[in-house]
C-alpha cells in the first residue's frame, strides 16, 4: 500500500513537471513573471558601500562615489581629532584634580582633599570603562 502511494505522487509529480515544461514553452512571458517576483537582498557593513553599490551612485549622480570616500574621511578625521581631544582633556582634569588636591592635603583640608582626589579619579576611571565597554558591545 505505502509502495502504491509513492508510486503514484511520483506519477503526479512527474505529470506536474510536464504540464508546467509545456505550459512554459507555449507562454514563455509566464516564467518572466516568475522570475521578477523574485528579490535580492546584499547585505554589507563597513564604513562605505561595496564597490558595486559605489558603481550605482556614481550612474545616479556623478561624482557620488568620490564623495562618498572623502565624507567617510573626513568623518575618520574628525573620529580621531575628537579622540586626541577626549584624552587631551582627560589628562588636564586629573591634573587638576590631583594638584587641588595635595594643595587641600598640604593646607589642613585633608578631608575635603580626599573627597576631591577620589571624585577625580573615580570620574576618570569611570569614563574610561565606560567607553572600552561601549567599544567592545
Amino acid at each position: 500500500m505505502e509502495k502504491e502511494t509513492t508510486n503514484i505522487q511520483e506519477k503526479q509529480s512527474l505529470s506536474f513537471e510536464k504540464d508546467f515544461i509545456e505550459e512554459i514553452k507555449t507562454n514563455p512571458e509566464l516564467l518572466s513573471k516568475f522570475f521578477s517576483e523574485i528579490q535580492q537582498c546584499r547585505i554589507h557593513r563597513g564604513p562605505l558601500p561595496d564597490p558595486e553599490t559605489l558603481k550605482e551612485y556614481n550612474e545616479a549622480y556623478s561624482n557620488a562615489a568620490q564623495d562618498i570616500v572623502l565624507m567617510a574621511k573626513n568623518e575618520q578625521k574628525f573620529r580621531h581629532i575628537s579622540t586626541y581631544l577626549g584624552q587631551f582633556s582627560a589628562l588636564i582634569i586629573g591634573i587638576l584634580g590631583l594638584l587641588v588636591t595635595a594643595y587641600l592635603g598640604v593646607n589642613g583640608k585633608e578631608w575635603l582633599a580626599g573627597a576631591l582626589g577620589f571624585g577625580s579619579l573615580s570620574t576618570l576611571i569611570g569614563a574610561f570603562l565606560y567607553n572600552q565597554y561601549k567599544e567592545k558591545h
